[in-house]
């Protein structure tokens, strides 16, 4: 069981510089009015609550979960099941992160409806599901994170001359979105899960790096779509 105390001290400590520039700022430069300043005093109060939830699911369910997963699956010694796995697994948790699905909307919003919401959020999961793959591809082959990154956005680069104007900043900001809070914790220990296995304690380190590469996923396919949708 995670320490309460500690998890609501995260929780307070992140949303509290906010709050206290927020209230500052009400009292000596913007004027809001009373009713609207209850209501994000009130809101406040439920995002610490909705932290404090959040980080005991995660301490007691995703955490561990995506550890075990991939102990087990790292004994299985196919590679192919390792590389399924984690594209459906990212593809799954893609599709189901918040803020994926808020810049879908905006986007959507954005374009006037021509580019449906549902397409976005799934070139996005797509995206990750085949980043997340190639990472731990390379987890198992033990090859040079630098040389993927390198080569990932130097594409990224070029392909940016190609697509449509109106997909680039969406695209950049796909790749932000999927480090959410959803996607992270699993995704963190999933990896931790197969690095121990795979390369024992000394290795850990390696599961660092997928989210990384995980986010180069939906840049390139959205610049992707980008293109096709000239």
């Amino acid at each position: 069981m995670p320490d309460l105390k500690t998890i609501i001290l995260t929780s307070v400590r992140a949303i509290f510089p906010v709050a206290l520039l927020i209230i500052v700022a009400r009292f000596t430069m913007v004027g809001v009015e009373d009713d609207i300043f209850f209501q994000f005093l009130l809101g406040i109060i439920l995002a610490i609550v909705g932290l404090v939830l959040f980080f005991l699911g995660a301490h007691l369910g995703l955490l561990p979960l995506g550890e075990y997963f991939g102990e087990m699956l790292a004994r299985t010694g196919k590679l192919w099941v390792l590389i399924v796995f984690a594209a459906v697994i990212g593809y799954a948790v893609t599709v189901a992160e918040p803020s994926v699905r808020v810049l879908a909307g905006h986007a959507g919003a954005a374009s006037q409806e021509t580019v449906a919401k549902g397409l976005l959020i799934h070139t996005i999961g797509l995206g990750v599901a085949l980043f997340l793959a190639l990472a731990v591809f390379r987890m198992v082959r033990g090859i040079s994170l630098k040389g993927i990154l390198i080569a990932s956005y130097s594409l990224i680069g070029v392909l940016s001359f190609f697509a449509r104007d109106s997909f680039i900043p969406v695209s950049y900001d796909a790749g932000g979105v999927t480090t959410g809070t959803v996607t992270v914790p699993f995704v963190l220990a999933l990896g931790m899960g197969m690095a121990l296995t795979l390369r024992g304690s000394d290795s850990s380190s390696e599961s660092f790096g997928m989210i990384g590469l995980a986010s180069i996923g939906p840049i390139l396919a959205m610049l992707i779509l980008g293109i096709f949708l000239r």
